[in-house]
């Protein structure tokens, strides 16, 4: 089973995604700041990131930042409302709000596959 990190500051969203996504059949673990999500990362070692880019604190690029120096071959997807924040962020595939569930499975499936060519 894939083991998806999902990283968002709103409780609604990370509660919604956390069923849907266990729904697709990967087991989540949901955190609601960058600073936990760097320990979890460590501790669980998921398989994929989906981070939201919009957090309170370490936004999203910069939690993207962090992951690529300490954990350079993990996926990570990268979930977002505004176009403009993709400009030098360095996540395998970019989830423009609001999305389908079959768009987040397709994007945490091709960040898989991203990094394992």
């Amino acid at each position: 089973m894939t083991k998806v990190c999902l990283i968002d500051d709103d409780d609604i969203v990370r509660s919604a995604m956390e069923i849907a996504l266990g729904d697709c059949g990967y087991e989540v673990k949901t955190i609601g700041s960058s600073a936990a999500a760097l320990a979890a990362i460590e501790a669980d070692q998921p398989d994929v990131v989906m981070t939201d880019m919009k957090m309170p604190g370490l936004d999203g690029a910069g939690l993207i930042k962090v992951i690529r120096e300490k954990f350079p071959i993990l996926p990570i997807v990268a979930m977002s409302g505004d176009m403009a924040e993709e400009d030098g962020v360095s996540a395998d595939v970019f989830l423009h709000k609001p999305f389908k569930m079959r768009d987040a499975r397709a994007a945490i499936e091709q960040a898989l596959k991203a990094r394992r060519a």
